[in-house]
């Protein structure tokens, strides 16, 4: 089941949105690891 959803996932999101709104997306989902890093990186810093 778990197979099927990782498949059948990537399509639909091919299907309804274009390929920058896409990448667009996935950085969305891996930049808040980037800004909690950042957030840190300047309290450090700051202090």
């Amino acid at each position: 089941m778990s197979k099927m959803k990782k498949a059948i996932r990537p399509k639909i999101l091919k299907k309804r949105m274009p390929k920058a709104a896409r990448s667009f997306f996935v950085l969305l989902i891996s930049f808040p690891h980037f800004w909690i890093a950042l957030y840190y990186h300047i309290k450090i810093f700051n202090v």
